[in-house]
């Protein structure tokens, strides 16, 4: 471990009636290129009633903590400097310190198998903390009771930073959101309307928002798994099919990409196109039968109609149609897959295209199958990990 050695400066005010308090001036060297400095006062006949100590270190090289890194992570520090500023206030017991952790170039080595290690996703947490820079930046508040027999500082430093680490990495799109000042709380889910693969505004708002924090965390690696609700997708799929094949029946010229609009159920051409399309799926018989029965059943009860309200009666019978359509057609799992991935495709090629990130950062992976949304959306999902460099 990194010990501090050539330790000089001075203390005065020592004495030997309790309460008075000593000031602190040390300065000493570090391993070779390290650096620590303690200021501040304390009672040195009782330190746990009086102390307020500020303690600097500069420069301290990392590999010297791998002891103390494979018990706290289970790693070997491969490389990285360290700087600490340490505050610690004790009063009548209590203990409260505030820490300041700079690492800079910070490298995991190897795994080592430990016992006491934390079962935490350290190189993710290292990569979500770790700026643009190479430097890693945070705030350890602790606290503890200096008078309660359990009470070890090592104990309460490895839980407030253990803490933290689980916080950041099992919350990440929280941290990354936090980042770049957003109050978005869906930062690891994309939606899409059902049967589409087009981006949305609200979601690209999101993409752009998630691409600038991956800029500023250049370790992470977004994985994305475009989704798919088979019922949903498969219904809106199937309306897709049909609006489209009716605008081509009434000779509508869609534009690529255009929406063929809702079916108007009472308009002449559309009811034309709508009964041309039933007979692709079953027999003029049946057509026949259907429209027999609906017309007894509307001059059984709507006798007192005149021709126009019967007419627009008639639109009801164009929709069941529609429906008889819909129960005929069938959209098969791979279509529906291949919604899924044109959903995540959609999602890399937005953020490579129209917010520059590195197209290795942004991984397609298999198409994942979910229930949708409250029937209105179906997501797709993001995960992170670490980047391998080299």
């Amino acid at each position: 471990g990194a010990l501090i050695h050539d330790l000089r400066g001075t203390i005065t005010g020592i004495s030997s009636v309790s309460g008075t308090l000593a000031k602190v001036e040390l300065e000493g060297r570090v391993d070779e290129h390290g650096m620590a400095r303690i200021t501040g006062e304390t009672d040195f006949l009782k330190p746990a009633g009086n102390t307020d100590l500020t303690m600097d270190f500069r420069n301290i090289e990392m590999t010297n903590l791998t002891p103390y890194a494979i018990r706290f992570a289970g790693y070997r520090i491969a490389s990285g400097k360290l700087d600490l500023d340490l505050h610690y206030r004790i009063e009548d017991g209590k203990m409260l310190g505030r820490n300041r952790i700079i690492a800079q170039k910070l490298t995991l080595g190897e795994l080592v198998k430990s016992p006491t290690a934390l079962d935490l996703p350290f190189e993710l947490a290292i990569a979500l903390l770790k700026d643009s820079n190479g430097v890693i930046d945070i705030g350890l508040p602790v606290s503890g009771d200096l008078d309660n027999p359990q009470f070890e500082f090592g104990d309460v430093v490895r839980k407030a930073l253990g803490n933290l680490l689980k916080k950041i990495a099992t919350a990440p799109f929280a941290w990354l959101a936090a980042l770049v000042g957003s109050e978005r709380e869906n930062f690891d889910s994309v939606s899409f309307d059902p049967g589409n693969a087009v981006l949305l505004p609200p979601a690209k708002g999101n993409l752009i928002e998630l691409s600038e924090a991956l800029e500023k965390r250049p370790m992470l690696r977004l994985r994305v798994r475009g989704g798919y609700a088979p019922e949903l997708d498969g219904q809106a799929l199937k309306s897709l099919l049909i609006r489209n094949r009716v605008a081509a029946k009434e000779d509508r010229a869609l534009k690529p990409g255009e929406e063929p609009g809702p079916i108007i159920f009472h308009r002449p051409e559309t009811q034309e196109a709508l009964e041309e399309l039933f007979l692709e799926y079953s027999s003029p018989d049946v057509i026949e039968k259907l429209r027999a029965e609906f017309e007894k059943n509307l001059l059984s009860e709507k006798k007192e109609w005149d021709a126009k309200q019967q007419a627009a009666a008639w639109a009801d019978f164009y929709r069941d149609l529609y429906s008889g359509i819909e129960e005929r057609i069938e959209i098969s799992g791979d279509r529906i897959r291949a919604l899924a991935e044109a959903r995540a495709h959609a999602i890399k090629q937005f953020l490579v295209e129209e917010s520059g990130i590195d197209p290795s950062r942004v991984e397609v992976l298999e198409p994942l199958r979910t229930g949708g949304s409250d029937g209105k959306e179906v997501k797709s999902r993001l995960s992170l990990d670490v980047r391998r460099q080299g």
